[in-house]
């Protein structure tokens, strides 16, 4: 699983304003306000609690009393711990987290948990949520070729345009040549983007030129950047300028387009009727690489006997894939469907 598919909960931004209805993270699923804000305010150091959030004065009123953490999340598994979360919302459907359809979640009210008997499995919000996600300092390219471009750079204005220009001239002359007028009018008091997307439109780079330099665009160690090549209608509908609104049809485009899913510049055209300005406001938010990914691994012993169920986070930012994250979740009982259960007890599967 690409974790970059995910919503960071480690990138405050994210929140929005946490009790209002501009917060996307609503468009998770049977997501609230309330339950955002205490999110929100289990992560940040704020003293006082936002409108329908919780600080620690909640938590110690609880019983077992604790307290509020304040500061990021270590593991999405913490989201057990804040205040007005329940199970139903963090696992949906989902009781084993294996994403497939087991009996027991489609039986009605028979047997945990509670689901709704239609043949689809609805999945809880740690599905569509991570901590992990983070750009490498250099995207492994040599640091003597790096350059002073920050486009995105903790969504802030890009101000050196000049020096973004002179790069682009020495580094891809070709690629210079056809945006140079662009470039001149930028420096020259024009606006400067706010992203790589919004690069993309100012510009008027043509796509093949786009996909050359866009890894030499991105500032480092952002946090949180959602990989908009494999991110589901969900995640995508957490994205500013997208919405839940519009979140299926970006990703109907996408499903149209497999051969141009290796930058951000398709989705410049998939958003095209939603103006210009919606555009800008997805900009900060997206990416086209992902550098964390999971696997939940299970294994069943010789003659269907002994079962092992292991979650691991791998880091690949560094070049050298690093695991940061184990999990076992052989608690969670069988987690490989029906169809293997049945082929071990039969002895067909070997």
């Amino acid at each position: 699983m690409d974790e970059a598919s995910k919503a960071n909960l480690n990138n405050t931004n994210i929140y929005g304003s946490p009790d209002t209805s501009t917060n996307l993270l609503q468009n998770l699923p049977q997501m609230t306000i309330q339950i955002v804000s205490c999110m929100y305010d289990w992560n940040t150091s704020n003293a006082n609690p936002t409108q329908n959030g919780a600080k620690s004065s909640v938590y110690q009123g609880l019983n077992p009393p604790y307290y509020c953490k304040q500061t990021n999340y270590e593991t999405i598994d913490e989201l057990r711990m804040v205040y007005n979360m329940n199970l139903d919302l963090l696992y949906g459907e989902d009781a084993n987290l294996n994403g497939a359809l087991d009996p027991n979640e489609n039986d009605g009210m028979l047997l945990p948990p509670n689901d709704n008997n239609d043949g689809m499995l609805d999945s809880g919000i740690l599905e569509y949520v991570t901590v992990y996600t983070h750009e490498p300092t250099n995207f492994g390219i040599p640091s003597a070729t790096l350059a002073n471009m920050y486009v995105a750079t903790n969504r802030q204005s890009v101000t050196d345009i000049a020096g973004l220009t002179s790069y682009i001239q020495s580094n891809f002359p070709t690629v210079y040549s056809t945006i140079q007028q662009k470039l001149t009018t930028m420096s020259g008091g024009g606006t400067a983007p706010t992203s790589v997307l919004d690069f993309a439109i100012q510009s008027g780079i043509a796509e093949a030129d786009f996909i050359t330099i866009e890894p030499y665009l991105y500032g480092s160690n952002l946090v949180g950047l959602i990989n908009v090549n494999t991110a589901t209608a969900t995640t995508l509908a957490c994205i500013p300028g997208i919405g839940y609104n519009n979140a299926q049809t970006i990703l109907n485009f996408r499903q149209g387009v497999s051969s141009r899913l290796n930058s951000v510049y398709w989705l410049k055209d998939a958003m095209a009727g939603l103006g210009t300005n919606a555009m800008r406001q997805a900009g900060p938010w997206v990416t086209s690489h992902s550098f964390q990914f999971s696997a939940d691994i299970a294994a069943v012993g010789r003659y269907g006997r002994g079962y092992r169920r292991v979650k691991f986070v791998y880091d690949c930012s560094s070049g050298i894939p690093q695991i940061i994250y184990r999990q076992d979740l052989t608690y969670l009982g069988w987690g490989l469907g029906k169809s293997i259960h049945d082929q071990l007890l039969a002895g067909t599967l070997r």
